[in-house]
Formats: structure tokens, sequence, C-alpha cells
């Protein structure tokens, strides 16, 4: 049975009715007509006993609204308004949603005397990997990607950059990267070790942190 109401105060009657015809059914929220209640938004759940609704059942069905109580936020509350519409014939295609990228954290082990490479070659990461991407995902697969920033900034991809505690690196937009202590833990006794660190950006914005640790050399005197 349609109806352009619910009861006696909520109806869609006028020019939603007139553009939409009747409707099958209606739910009503809070009292009607100027009610004291202030409802900022609401849900419901639709459901039928004997079918499992899904999207496909309400594609190009009609469906309105009137609201009741409406006005300025602390003004008259005297307004009300009704809208209507149509869902559309066809669902939305799917999308495949957007990749996730997870940078994960690398370690770099090197003495007090390091100094950047002569031949442009990179230094060895814990787990002999020779870039800091070669442990980033993308949605739990390879990251395939580029390094996007190194400390903050975009710009300093294979620029040289200060550690947070000193020492220098550059490090490569395939991830590669090239350490100095840069004379900067002389002061380190014989096995004595010191820690720096340098953060990099992937695709998508992760970030993760490249820790140096720099260990102390006996000190040669001459004689």
């Amino acid at each position: 049975m349609v109806s352009s109401k619910i009861d006696s105060f909520t109806n869609i009657n006028g020019e939603v009715v007139n553009d939409y015809g009747k409707f099958d059914s209606g739910v009503q929220f809070g009292t009607a007509d100027i009610g004291e209640d202030d409802i900022r938004e609401t849900s419901f759940i639709l459901s039928q006993s004997n079918v499992d609704l899904t999207i496909e059942s309400i594609l190009g069905q009609d469906f309105a609204v009137r609201l009741t109580s409406v006005g300025q936020e602390d003004g008259s509350r005297e307004d009300s308004l009704k809208i209507g519409g149509e869902a559309p014939i066809e669902a939305d295609p799917a999308v495949d949603p957007d990749p996730v990228h997870i940078a994960n954290d690398d370690f770099l082990f090197v003495f007090e005397t390091e100094g950047f490479n002569r031949d442009g070659s990179g230094d060895a990461l814990e787990g002999r990997m020779t870039s800091v991407l070669q442990n980033d995902t993308t949605d739990d697969l390879q990251y395939l990607g580029q390094v996007e920033g190194v400390n903050g900034d975009t710009t300093a991809v294979a620029q040289i950059v200060s550690g947070l505690s000193g020492g220098l690196l550059i490090m490569y937009a395939d991830g590669s990267v090239d350490f100095s202590a840069d004379g900067q833990f002389d002061y380190l006794g014989t096995d004595e070790t010191a820690q720096t660190e340098f953060t990099y950006a992937i695709e998508g914005g992760d970030t993760a942190t490249l820790f140096v640790t720099i260990w102390g050399e006996d000190d040669i005197i001459g004689g």
C-alpha cells in the first residue's frame, strides 16, 4: 500500500510527491512538529525476513526525507524541509583501494673512521641489504617505489644531510646509502659506540628511520 505520510504530522505531501509519487513505507525519528529534542544524526537498519537485502535491492528506488524543527543554530526552529531523490540505476563499479606502502627501520654499523665511498658505491646495511627499501612493503609485497624524501625534505634525496646526533649521509632514490662519520666521533674509545639516525619517506608518506651505530677504534700514536 503506497502512501505520502506516516501519520498526520509526518508526510511528504507537496512537491516531492508530485515529482516522485507516493512511497511504500516510512520511518520516523524524534518528536513531530516543533520539538525540543535535537537529533543531529541518526541511522536505522533496513531488513526483510525472507530476503537478504543488498545494495542492488534499492537501485532505482525513490527516497524522500522530511525534516521538522529546521533553523539556524540557536535561532528559530520553525521551518521544515522536504527533499527527495532517486538511487542510481546501476551500482558504482568496484574501485581498487589505494595501495598501502609501509616503510620499516634499517640499521647500519660503521667505524669512527668511516668516510664517503670514493667509487660512489653504497654501504652494506644489516642483513646484507644494499637499500633501505628492501624491507619496505606494498600491501605485504615488496615495495617497488623510490625514496621520496630524507629527514623530512623532499629535495634532500641524493644530497648530503646531517644526522640527528652527528655524521653525514647521502641517500639515493633507490635506497642505497653512503655514510661519513666526518670526524665527529673521533672521541670514541676502543669498542665504545655512539648512534645517530636519519629518516626517509616513501610513496604515500610513510616514514622509517635508518639507525647508524658507530664503533670506536684503537688510536694509532706515532713514535
